[in-house]
């Protein structure tokens, strides 16, 4: 069995909105986080940093610390076991420069977020984040 993993962010900036992504590659709107694949010199932090600034332009953020939400599915497209770790920051601007990955993105307040989500497991761990957000 080949698992792939994955590191990304659940992005919240000041105003308590939450950044989506649109990816290009699906028909369609399909949303999501920020995230990519885990290179093997890295560990996850190194992978939240590059894939953060690879897909947002993100470099400066504050990690929201005792929070991970994880996601483990089998990839209908591979066969693999895809496992994805998301962590929680707070970004101190809306400044947002995606790339080819996507085809747009949104700042979505947390019920509309909710509705933008293809799979059940995005709005379980969004939620646990947002109970995470009100605490801090």
């Amino acid at each position: 069995m080949v698992v792939e993993k994955s590191v990304g962010a659940i992005v919240v900036n000041s105003s308590g909105l939450y950044l989506l992504l649109n990816r290009a590659d699906k028909n369609g709107d399909f949303w999501e986080f920020p995230k990519g694949h885990q290179l093997e010199d890295e560990n996850d932090i190194e992978t939240l940093k590059r894939e953060l600034k690879e897909e947002t332009g993100i470099e400066k953020f504050e990690l929201i610390e005792n929070f991970v939400g994880k996601n483990e599915y089998v990839s209908s497209s591979t066969g693999n076991t895809r496992i994805i770790f998301l962590y929680l920051i707070k970004v101190p601007n809306d400044k947002v420069i995606i790339s080819q990955e996507h085809k747009g993105y949104i700042w979505a307040t947390f019920n509309d977020a909710l509705t933008k989500f293809n799979h059940d497991a995005w709005r379980e761990i969004l939620t646990s984040a947002k109970a995470k957000v009100v605490k801090t």
